[in-house]
């Protein structure tokens, strides 16, 4: 491989990285969790996040972290009411 053959690899696997880094941020940006900015806090022995009144007319999330609360959040965000 030539130095030209070589640069032009890096670019093309760098952009790719870059572009991989920008999706994953601004998916975190887009999060309702990040959006909605739930409370927080310990329930038991789990974290919860409430987006609302209550857990009964809210959307809430729970988890041994923060983060996984929050992640739960995320998910029970996009969940219809059946």
């Amino acid at each position: 491989m030539n130095e030209e053959e070589y640069w032009s690899m890096r670019l093309s696997n760098d952009t790719f990285h870059g572009n991989n880094n920008k999706r994953i941020i601004l998916d975190y940006l887009i999060a309702p969790s990040v959006i909605y900015k739930p409370k927080i806090y310990i329930d038991g022995n789990e974290w919860c996040t409430l987006y609302g009144e209550n857990l009964q007319d809210g959307v809430c999330g729970f988890g041994k972290s923060p983060e996984l609360a929050m992640n739960n959040f995320d998910k029970a965000w996009i969940i219809k009411i059946q």
